[in-house]
């Protein structure tokens, strides 16, 4: 995927969370998202098929990305009773 696109499909994941961070999930359509980035429907449509789409990416998208490894616990030292 060229980085163009990439970063349009990113910026329109990130439209996608504002809204649903705002408000309930019925709040987003494809209208509400288009106007909240400012572009129109067809540019949308360019990057996700539907709603569901774009929904499913924002699913998809966190779980694909790599997490950092935790580091295993250290061992606490035990200490004689005193």
């Amino acid at each position: 995927m060229a980085s163009a696109q990439k970063m349009s499909r990113e910026r329109i994941l990130e439209g996608a969370v504002a809204i649903l961070d705002s408000g309930q999930c019925a709040d987003l359509t494809v209208d509400a998202l288009a106007r909240s980035l400012r572009m129109s429907k067809s540019t949308l449509y360019k990057y996700f098929d539907s709603k569901e789409d774009v929904i499913v990416s924002m699913v998809r998208v966190p779980a694909s990305t790599p997490r950092p490894r935790c580091a295993p616990p250290r061992a606490m030292p035990i200490r004689p009773a005193s």
